[in-house]
């Protein structure tokens, strides 16, 4: 597979949570992620056709009821933020500093905060890269999550993470869900999508560690192995239309069931 268009983010850019997200709305956030790289506070912009199909909206939605969708997915990618606190002071910076939906001509325009280009140029010392085609061809809002969790860790093959706050604060799994349905109904699930979608985890494993009798840990191993942010790479300067073309050679399964579906 094409490595095509890259989403690379500095490594602690993992803070930003996407726990809220579903799989259509972690799509577009992936895709904007790929588009804004190494564009500093460039504006850029989106018609609402590119943002039907990387959303995989019904193509029965007229533009009119398309708005809302197009405004609630910006509004939730919008209203998270990094938060840096200590014992005195707490520091909140939005992602995007301007967002604009221009409802007659049909586009979409964001421009990245000053406080986030950090995390998206300039890419010197630990980060996390990852092909776009391959996150929007995995499944499954828990199994995406896991995998560009994973990827931040290819290098050592191992990841580590307290059990709740893997379980309630990374995936967004809700607190009501029984215990027996998370580790059968998502996180099973969630790693064999991931083993498909991606050859480097064929042999990625699952276990627990135990502290009185209670599940503490969730670690996850596999098979180490080296992701190139290439500078080189001449696709970092396309447009969104370029993004579209990589997605759609091995996405669009519209079978797919998202894990919020999911009946319990």
């Amino acid at each position: 597979m094409s490595r095509g268009m890259l989403v690379t983010y500095k490594n602690n850019f993992s803070q930003y949570s996407v726990a809220r997200m579903n799989q259509s709305e972690l799509n577009v956030f992936a895709a904007l992620l790929a588009t804004i790289k190494n564009k500093g506070t460039a504006p850029i912009s989106l018609d609402f056709t590119k943002f039907r199909k990387i959303a995989k909206v019904d193509k029965n939605y007229s533009d009119e009821e398309l708005n809302p969708l197009i405004m609630g997915t910006l509004c939730k990618i919008s209203s998270n933020s990094l938060v840096f606190e200590n014992e005195s002071k707490a520091i909140i910076f939005p992602m995007f500093d301007k967002i604009i939906v221009d409802k007659k001509d049909k586009m979409i325009t964001l421009q990245v905060s000053d406080n986030f280009t950090v995390y998206f140029n300039n890419f010197i010392g630990e980060f996390t890269t990852f092909p776009l085609v391959t996150f929007t061809s995995i499944s499954g809002k828990y199994a995406k999550i896991l995998y560009k969790t994973l990827m931040q860790f290819a290098s050592t093959g191992v990841y580590k993470c307290d059990y709740d706050k893997f379980i309630y604060e990374i995936l967004g799994v809700p607190t009501t869900t029984k215990r027996n349905n998370i580790n059968y109904k998502i996180l099973k699930p969630a790693v064999e999508k991931v083993k498909e979608g991606d050859p480097h985890f064929e042999g990625l494993e699952m276990s627990f560690v135990k502290k009185a009798n209670v599940t503490s840990t969730i670690v996850f191993n596999f098979k180490p192995f080296s992701v190139k942010d290439k500078a080189e790479d001449k696709k970092d300067d396309a447009d969104f239309d370029a993004i579209w073309d990589e997605m759609t050679k091995n996405t669009n399964n519209a079978n797919d069931v998202d894990d919020d579906d999911l009946p319990f």
